[in-house]
């Protein structure tokens, strides 16, 4: 099972750098972004809700939901549609495997919380 998991997320992931490289065009970056999360919210809400595990978060929790969704995909990946402009998508897609790490550091830097050594395998 572990095997069948990995090859989707590569397949996924892999596909998902070729679909930013032919999504690059005359649409400025900030609405190619701004249209590929409004529909990945929707599906994600959509999928939640039918399977009845649709989340309630306090108003503290959605404020924290709304900062990790700017910090960690918007503006990340308004970065990185932008750097597909200039940059082949292969090396933006080797960057961007690091975020990872890099969230990681950040929480060990933070929260003086040590990543767990089965997380740093799988980073």
């Amino acid at each position: 099972m572990n095997a069948f998991l990995y090859v989707i997320t590569v397949f996924i992931w892999g596909s998902t750098w070729l679909a930013i490289a032919y999504q690059m065009g005359d649409t400025p970056v900030v609405v190619s972004v701004g249209w590929r999360f409004a529909l990945a919210s929707v599906f994600l809400l959509a999928w939640l809700a039918l399977r009845g595990k649709l989340p309630t978060l306090s108003r503290e929790n959605h404020k924290m939901a709304i900062l990790l969704a700017l910090c960690l995909f918007s503006n990340n990946f308004l970065c990185f549609y932008a750097a597909t402009q200039y940059l082949p998508s292969g090396l933006n897609a080797v960057v961007f495997s690091l975020a990872p790490i890099f969230n990681a550091l950040n929480l060990w830097w933070l929260e003086k919380r040590r990543p767990s050594s089965t997380f740093i395998q799988g980073a």
